[in-house]
């Protein structure tokens, strides 16, 4: 789908989360921030789409009239990353049916199994405190229902994200999906929530990220930055999620908007606690001290736009993963500088990457 820019904040097919929330709200003028170990701006940084379409995020819009799908449960991990050689979607009529047999209808816990407040080893999970998430609940009419186009497609990596807005705005999303057509319809998933766009977009909404934030907040829009590479009026008017390596997060408690890490942090290489390790959910960020031009001339107009941001609403790092600094953005980019790696772009996000500093005041 395209993203409307600069529409009406709350509306998940255009600007999604409260206008008050932690994607939306500006950095404020007197700000607190400190400074990060060297380790930060020595990690190479990359769009996530450089790296194809294989973790991308895709953003579906639903119409009354696409077809209802069943959505279903089964640990489809293993089978798609393992021996059994499932698809995210487009497998034979007799391995759907085995997709179908092998799967239920009611999902057995109430936030995801890979995260945690409290890391140990061996890994155990410990939950947020009752009412501080939104728990999910099998709904009492199963199996529970949504809205599928025929062109939403799960994202082909390891985690098989699947985010479809639905008619009415809420966003469906949902983790190690399968797509199944022909069987029957359904996307079978490990497991899904429906996120409120009009919330913060937090780690209250127990998204299918390791922090449990939503998996769509602050991934940049095709309609925000799927331009001519030179184009100086392209905007960012949120904060921008990330990923960064294990080693470079802390098991400190969790900040703001995160409520939790992963299950696996200290026994998943490479383990948490490394040098300059900083908490899930910091808020990176430019301080408004620094001018915007000292790097000199900007080679492309995507390095000034995530710079901006990068002023005004920082990063936010709200996963695990890869070897560097990884900014999320939306599937299906046109323009040859998202597709493949840009040195104009990178040069720039270097130099972004190299001024930052974590945001110790409330945002």
């Amino acid at each position: 789908m395209r993203w409307t820019q600069r529409a009406a904040i709350g509306n998940a097919a255009t600007r999604p989360f409260s206008a008050d929330g932690p994607f939306n709200r500006v950095i404020p003028g007197n700000a607190t921030y400190s400074a990060i170990n060297a380790a930060w701006p020595a990690l190479d940084w990359g769009l996530q789409t450089w790296g194809g379409d294989f973790y991308a995020i895709g953003v579906y819009q639903a119409t009354t009239s696409d077809p209802l799908f069943n959505v279903r449960y089964l640990e489809t991990y293993t089978d798609v990353n393992g021996g059994r050689g499932w698809l995210r979607q487009g497998n034979s009529l007799s391995t759907e049916n085995t997709i179908i047999s092998e799967s239920v209808t009611s999902f057995p816990v109430d936030m995801n199994g890979y995260s945690t407040t409290v890391a140990t080893n061996p890994k155990t999970q410990t939950k947020p405190a009752s009412g501080k998430y939104n728990a999910f609940v099998n709904p009492g009419t199963l199996p529970y229902q949504i809205r599928v186009p025929a062109a939403a497609t799960p994202s082909p990596g390891l985690d098989g994200h699947f985010v479809v807005v639905q008619p009415d705005g809420t966003i469906f999303e949902c983790y190690g999906a399968i797509k199944v057509t022909t069987a029957q319809n359904a996307v079978v998933c490990i497991r899904y929530q429906m996120i409120d766009p009009k919330k913060a977009g937090d780690g209250w909404v127990n998204g299918l990220t390791a922090s449990m934030v939503s998996v769509t907040a602050g991934v940049l829009r095709n309609s925000e930055i799927d331009f001519a590479w030179n184009n100086f009026s392209i905007s960012i008017p949120h904060a921008m999620k990330i990923a960064v390596p294990g080693d470079k997060l802390s098991t400190a408690t969790p900040v703001y908007p995160a409520l939790a890490m992963d299950i696996g942090a200290l026994t998943e290489s490479p383990a948490y606690n490394g040098t300059g390790a900083l908490p899930m959910g910091t808020r990176l960020a430019i301080t408004y001290s620094t001018a915007l031009t000292g790097r000199g001339t900007y080679l492309t107009g995507l390095g000034q736009a995530i710079a901006t941001a990068a002023q005004r609403y920082g990063f936010i790092i709200t996963d695990r993963g890869g070897s560097g600094l990884t900014v999320f953005n939306e599937r299906g980019p046109t323009q040859s500088h998202l597709t493949t790696w840009d040195n104009g772009v990178w040069t720039d996000v270097n130099w972004v990457i190299d001024n930052l500093q974590r945001v110790t005041s409330s945002v």
